[in-house]
């Protein structure tokens, strides 16, 4: 492809993003393929000489579009928000023509002296502990991860690293590999998924804690697993605190839980994937009570943000703690300039995108006021929906909170369960289910494109569906009787 085949490609390609983003809610949300659909409508090798752009993109519309699932749909409400908007989509254009790999701070000053300030204009938008910064006079600092799996692991990986260090010291005789075979890893069972990952990948002892009925931890669970463990010669070194948990949004209170980690000197990473944005709201910040009891801080950009799909901001306060593990020395990577920071030493891998684009484009085009907008505007639709609901007798809110609302039929888990197979397999709308409380419960996340008429088709479909469900179940019912009769009948004649 020539300059002016790209120029000409590119016309097309946004032409078709924005069509696509401004129909999407006329299509079904789930597609209707099955698995495999793809093979046989593709080559079963790799074309040996080169395809033109249009034919390329026309394979790629009549072919590949019809199994995607639509993340951005106004009625998409699975999992969590997908965030996106064109600042950010632009960005995502620019990262790829200038195609910088970040492997140290030489490689791309631009790259990371822009991450060092646009990390810092998050964390005064949210209001997080000033150790958190970028500065010159503290070891604190944040740096973009891909996921928030990789946040917890690394966190996991430097608290691990730190708690060795001292049993070497308290047990001098102790060798490493004894000292790693008893450290124990604590998260909430409303954690999300990858901290029992984590725990997988660094084989260290995992430890799933109950919640109390607002699916939060409190002190007295975590100490008390805490000092059954010791007990049993183990040896406690994180806990990963949720802040917004992803079954129902859920937050520890970590002006609890913080004082028995430090207490027991158990690294506190919080993970605030989803509800950390909204601390950009003060109206909201009182879920981040207690944060200065964390030793890093994680949020999802791409979900809450606005941001596409996948940046993480993530924080330390204390990268020493992570480098020290992660710095390998190679002459290739050495530079002159001392006082550059080389994020390579803060990562899984050795060289990074410039994800700093991407959130300073976004946030410079909306500004402190427009993420709150977006946000506000969130909640209120969750709080819309969660009224729509209260007004129907057949449902039973579990738990809500800011653009999530976890409900359930009140028959029990088996029409809650068969309720969001049929919505689901009508593909107009997309939940998800999470068991709370030992409860099957339902999830609808208001998703960024999510208006309130959107909100309004979502019950709609909701309750049409659960008319549906009764009717069925009458006409089952009715053909029960009518066989009793019948029965009853030929009882009475004699043959």
């Amino acid at each position: 492809m020539e300059k002016n085949e790209f120029l000409q490609a590119i016309e097309k390609v946004s032409s078709f993003i924005v069509n696509y983003l401004e129909t999407v809610g006329e299509k079904n949300v789930l597609p209707g393929v099955q698995p495999g659909y793809l093979t046989p409508l593709t080559e079963e090798e790799c074309p040996k000489s080169g395809t033109n752009f249009e034919d390329i993109f026309t394979e790629f519309r009549e072919k590949i579009m019809p199994g995607v699932t639509h993340w951005a749909s106004p009625h998409f409400h699975a999992y969590f928000p997908a965030g996106n908007c064109y600042p950010s989509m632009v960005a995502e254009l620019m990262m790829a023509g200038i195609n910088n790999v970040g492997v140290n701070w030489e490689a791309s000053p631009a790259m990371t002296e822009l991450e060092t300030v646009v990390l810092n204009w998050l964390g005064k938008m949210m209001n997080i502990p000033e150790e958190f910064l970028n500065s010159s006079d503290g070891h604190g600092g944040g740096v973009f991860q891909n996921t928030s799996t990789e946040s917890t692991l690394l966190s996991c990986i430097a608290a691990r690293k730190a708690t060795i260090d001292k049993w070497l010291q308290l047990r001098p005789n102790w060798s490493e590999s004894q000292i790693s075979s008893k450290l124990t890893i604590y998260t909430s069972i409303q954690s999300h998924s990858s901290v029992e990952r984590v725990g997988s990948m660094t084989a260290l002892i995992t430890r799933i804690i109950p919640c109390n009925e607002e699916g939060k931890v409190t002190a007295e669970i975590l100490q008390s697993a805490i000092e059954s463990d010791i007990a049993q010669g183990l040896i406690p070194c994180f806990y990963v605190a949720t802040m917004g948990a992803t079954t129902t949004c859920s937050w520890d209170d970590l002006s609890e839980v913080g004082p028995v980690c430090e207490a027991h000197d158990v690294w506190m990473h919080v993970d605030a994937a989803y509800a950390g944005a909204a601390l950009t709201c003060p109206e909201l910040r009182y879920i981040s009570n207690g944060l200065d009891y964390a030793k890093s801080f994680a949020v999802g950009l791409h979900k809450w943000f606005l941001m596409s799909f996948d940046v993480v901001a993530y924080w330390l306060k204390d990268t020493t703690a992570l480098s020290d593990v992660m710095y390998v020395d190679r002459v290739y990577l050495k530079h002159n300039h001392n006082k550059g920071i080389d994020f390579t030493h803060l990562q899984i891998g050795n060289g990074r995108k410039f994800k700093a684009l991407k959130v300073w484009m976004t946030l410079k085009s909306f500004g402190v006021k427009g993420v709150q907008e977006h946000i506000r505007r969130s909640v209120m639709l969750g709080q819309y929906f969660e009224k729509l609901m209260t007004q129907d007798k057949r449902f039973r809110i579990a738990t809500s909170g800011f653009g999530l609302v976890v409900f359930a039929l009140k028959t029990g888990d088996e029409d809650t369960e068969e309720l969001r197979r049929l919505i689901n397999e009508d593909k107009k709308i997309m939940l998800t289910p999470a068991h709370y409380l030992n409860k099957y419960v339902i999830r609808f996340a208001v998703n960024h494109s999510t208006r309130s008429e959107d909100v309004e088709f979502a019950w709609d479909v909701i309750r049409s569906t659960t008319n549906r469900m009764e009717n069925t179940y009458k006409k089952s019912e009715s053909v029960d009787v009518l066989i009793e009769n019948v029965g009853d009948y030929l009882s009475t004649i004699e043959i």
